[in-house]
């Protein structure tokens, strides 16, 4: 019996301690993929086990326009409307601020409510209704000018919130400042299948929560037309570095984050309005 106890303290401690590590090893593991295999690992898990392919057919060709980005390279765009990570996020206080500080590009999460209204909302939980400067899309944009522009990071119900930002009458005159950013196939699909010729921009594909490497999804996409891909700073490394395509950064909120970013061609950056380049010195 001592014996048999004296084993499951040792076995207890080996697995406590392998559970301590695992996030090590997970991360470790990244950060080699990342940077020396350019993502080979993440595209070998996402087409065997997640079966996930961003080849499109030649009927989801993107048609529509990158004007918004004209205004050059460099673009600094407001995250979470510019308070991103900061108290008042996806607010309108944040949006005016951000205004009054010069941006014109805004990032903003929109998360369908209980009660069906699309809220400047991350989640997972309900909006603060309660709340002084609870934003709403709507809202948001009847205090906003022609050439201000929204990526909208839309956080649940993506089919519903497409559905009633093309159809609803109330969007219709703001369609020309808002921009789609998509995470999936499927997003792009069902974005060109009920967008038809809308007036609409064109869209910016998002790796965040995709299963294939930035490589995969850029090689498939870039002779489609869709020429943005945003990208988390950790997996910087493994995005090819082309003309053919602009890469944006996030999140880009301090000089540190900035500086990691020089050694690759990022032409965008979800910085808080705050945040000012300008003072970084580089390394």
């Amino acid at each position: 019996m001592g014996f048999l106890k004296k084993n499951f303290y040792i076995y207890t401690i080996v697995f406590i301690g392998f559970l301590i590590l695992l996030p090590f090893f997970i991360n470790g593991v990244r950060f080699f993929d990342n940077h020396l295999l350019s993502g080979f690992l993440k595209d070998f898990i996402g087409w065997s086990i997640y079966s996930e392919n961003w080849v499109l057919e030649d009927n989801y060709v993107n048609r529509r326009s990158y004007s918004y980005l004209n205004k050059g390279e460099n673009v600094h765009i407001a995250h979470a409307l510019g308070k991103s990570g900061l108290s008042g996020g996806n607010s309108y206080g944040a949006f005016e601020d951000s205004k009054n500080r010069g941006f014109h590009l805004f990032e903003v999460d929109i998360f369908r409510g209980g009660d069906d209204l699309l809220w400047c909302h991350h989640g997972p939980e309900e909006p603060d209704l309660s709340a002084k400067d609870q934003c709403n899309l709507l809202g948001l944009l009847s205090r906003s000018s022609p050439d201000d522009y929204f990526i909208l990071d839309i956080k649940n119900s993506f089919e519903f919130v497409l559905r009633e930002i093309i159809s609803s009458e109330s969007f219709i005159k703001y369609h020309k400042q808002l921009i789609f950013q998509l995470y999936s196939p499927g997003d792009i699909r069902l974005f060109v299948n009920l967008s038809g010729n809308l007036n609409l921009p064109a869209p910016i594909i998002t790796v965040y929560k995709a299963h294939r490497s930035p490589r995969h999804i850029m090689n498939s996409l870039v002779d489609m037309g869709y020429t943005v891909i945003v990208v988390p700073l950790e997996k910087l490394p493994s995005v090819p570095m082309s003309n053919k395509y602009k890469v944006f950064v996030h999140p880009v909120h301090n000089c540190l984050q900035y500086n990691d970013t020089r050694s690759y061609i990022v032409s965008g950056y979800y910085v808080t309005n705050s945040f000012d380049s300008s003072t970084c010195n580089f390394f």
